[in-house]
């Protein structure tokens, strides 16, 4: 395409003018991800973000890319900025500069490749830059919130990041197939776009093969149609998309079949007809709310600061939409002739058409806003198209730059300041950390429901002590965090607990009991202990030694009641008091050891302790004596990893016994 003259315009040096301003516009988006990015991540802390700077800490304290003792969220985390950002930790010790450092070098890698594109494209220099100012733009709308945003700027830019090495991916790829429609390799590239679609196959399954690779097939099977010649399909462009696609698929595999994790786009449906029409109108309104073109419900005044924002936000929308419209009233008509438009409109219209007939609304009123990103993108690039296909001479075409460049500047903005306002207390997160390193505990236990997001940001605030943000009194929150001293026999000593003094007294007495009120720091109150009383888990969780308790998630208990120390007190009824609790067997040779007192009996045995394989093999049985306090059935032999134990305690009628705990070690 030929550069715009912009001959609407009386003096022709005002188009070096529009292009300075476009040109300032893009420094300053480039200036703000560089500074929110190296400087302002921890303040912008939140509960899926602090799990990925949390997973790129543990990558590099355990030199490896597949993490021990981490419960995964719906995927790996390979496929993100998580994996650079450990190697950058691993040198600066600083996991909020590691982590934006590296959404920085993904964001920079993101601009280069989409203007190498627009290059390949010869779209001019105004519309190049506009078309990048609309990719780097934030979009930051006034509903953001730090606690888990998950919308454009989160996604790809800076934040966790968890779609801009994929939008990368896209873009490589489609980079590539337009070097080999002009019989040109980039080696450097093809490497890239393999190594990561691999780890992107691994990491979160078929997702980029569905977005961008089954795309380019489309694309090269219309134009098998169009030019009526079998000899589209015998191209490098085909073999280099197939071999790509054997890298995911090995990916999704390896992820399966060797790791036994299985990405969230195994769990995607087909829309019911009862969605179909919502569906197509949410991903209207999804775009809309992407580029932050409007609030959710209708409270916003319009001459207000926010109000404004959202103008600007609308008119972006409004531009994109009509760019769109031309772009398939012109250039679709030249389908075969123009190919790398052509392939830029697959890739778009296949996400379009997908999405339509997938269910991603996951009960919400409006689509999940992080998976048009890539369309929004090529979208950016028709938008780039539309400014130069019209002519210079049209009055409509200076109006509406003059739109697009204000709003582009208004939006970014505006979207930097509120989200430069809006900051997490990180002094207050400090001085917790403060007082928490003051005790000798390493695993800092958190009982507050209204301060989760607070509990999930301190695990990376303070890397020196665990802490495990509790879902009841005996499970934890297991979500994208790390499994540390879940189990009791991990840390039997003093710790410390976060809670508020409403919650506080909401726990079990026998915890309360434990706990000494320290000081309050913020919103949270801080409990000091010597012992620690905390379960999360039961069964073999711990290689050697594991400790249940009868109050232990997973262990059942009848015929009694909890005492002020954690015991389970039986009340003479003849059966069953405590079992469970029916978790996996790890291969061994182990010795159950049943802790209690008996407090009366009418003979000398109380009952009798045993040991079961999927409730019907007994492996082992043991009298409850009244003269001992405790009972071990010795070298269980469990063969495989696949079956499920539980023990048992049964009573005898007229027993008073005092089940204190399980312990469970591993002998061979």
């Amino acid at each position: 395409m030929e550069e715009n003259k912009l001959l609407f315009l009386k003096k022709p040096a005002i188009k070096d003018m529009v292009l300075i301003v476009v040109f300032l516009i893009f420094c300053w988006q480039i200036f703000m991800l560089g500074y929110i990015n190296l400087t302002q991540m921890k303040y912008h802390i939140g509960y899926d973000s602090s799990s990925f700077y949390l997973k790129a800490v543990q990558m590099w304290e355990q030199k490896t890319l597949f993490v021990k003792n981490w419960a995964e969220q719906t995927n790996l985390y390979l496929d993100t900025t998580a994996p650079l950002a450990a190697l950058f930790y691993g040198i600066t010790g600083n996991v909020f500069f590691s982590y934006g450092l590296a959404n920085f070098l993904c964001d920079i890698a993101i601009v280069a490749v989409a203007y190498g594109i627009l290059k390949k494209l010869n779209v001019s220099k105004i519309a190049s830059l506009l078309c990048l100012n609309l990719i780097i733009c934030p979009y930051f709308a006034y509903t953001f919130n730090n606690a888990n945003d998950i919308g454009y700027a989160s996604s790809i830019l800076t934040s966790g990041n968890w779609y801009g090495v994929r939008m990368l991916v896209i873009l490589l790829v489609i980079k590539i197939v337009m070097d080999f429609e002009d019989n040109k390799n980039n080696i450097l590239y093809i490497v890239c776009s393999t190594v990561l679609l691999f780890l992107c196959g691994l990491s979160s399954g078929y997702y980029i093969l569905a977005t961008v690779l089954v795309p380019v097939f489309v694309f090269f099977i219309i134009r098998l149609f169009i030019r009526n010649d079998i000899k589209v399909l015998f191209s490098k462009s085909i073999v280099f998309a197939i071999c790509e696609s054997i890298m995911v698929v090995a990916g999704k595999v390896v992820a399966g079949k060797v790791l036994g994790f299985s990405s969230i786009d195994s769990n995607m449906v087909l829309v019911g007809l009862s969605d179909f029409w919502k569906n197509i109108g949410s991903i209207f309104l999804g775009m809309i709310k992407l580029l932050g073109g409007l609030e959710f419900s209708s409270s916003i005044q319009v001459l207000t600061k926010e109000g404004i924002s959202y103008v600007f936000g609308l008119c972006i929308f409004i531009i994109c939409i009509i760019a769109v419209i031309y772009f398939i009233m012109t250039a679709l008509k030249d389908y075969n002739k123009k190919a790398g438009w052509a392939l830029l409109s697959t890739i778009a219209f296949f996400n379009i058409a997908m999405f339509v007939v997938v269910y991603t609304s996951y009960a919400e009123s409006i689509f999940e806003v992080r998976y048009l990103c890539s369309i929004f993108i090529m979208f950016a690039f028709m938008v780039a198209y539309f400014i130069d296909s019209l002519d210079d001479r049209l009055i409509l075409k200076g109006c509406g730059l003059a739109v697009l460049i204000v709003s582009l500047a208004g939006k970014s903005y505006s979207g930097y300041k509120y989200f430069n306002d809006l900051k997490i207390d990180y002094d207050i997160m400090d001085a917790v950390v403060e007082s928490v390193h003051e005790e000798e505990s390493p695993v800092v236990y958190i009982w507050s429901e209204p301060y989760g997001i607070d509990a999930r940001n301190l695990r990376v605030i303070d890397l020196e002590r665990k802490y495990k943000y509790l879902a009841t009194a005996s499970t934890a929150h297991r979500w994208g965090d790390y499994t540390y001293y879940e189990e009791n026999s991990e840390w039997e000593g003093p710790t410390v607990l976060l809670s508020t003094q409403e919650e506080f007294v909401q726990l079990p007495v026998y915890l309360q009991n434990i706990y000494t009120w320290k000081e309050k720091i913020g919103n949270f109150d801080i409990y000091t202990s010597e012992i620690n009383r905390f379960d999360l888990v039961s069964g073999i969780f711990s290689e050697n030694k594991n400790i249940d308790f009868p109050y232990s998630s997973g262990v059942w208990n009848a015929n009694g009641e909890f005492d002020e120390n954690g015991a389970y007190v039986t009340n003479g009824t003849e059966g069953l008091a405590i079992w469970g609790p029916y978790a996996n067997t790890e291969e061994g040779t182990y010795n159950f050891t049943l802790n209690y007192e008996v407090v009366s009996s009418n003979s000398e045995e109380a009952g009798y302790f045993d040991v079961y394989v999927n409730s019907e093999t007994v492996m082992g049985k043991e009298a409850m004596k009244s003269s001992e306090n405790s009972v071990t059935i010795e070298n269980v032999v469990f063969s495989n990893d696949e079956d499920r134990f539980e023990y048992r305690c049964n009573m005898n009628a007229g027993a008073v016994v005092k089940i204190k705990s399980i312990y469970i070690e591993k002998i061979g």
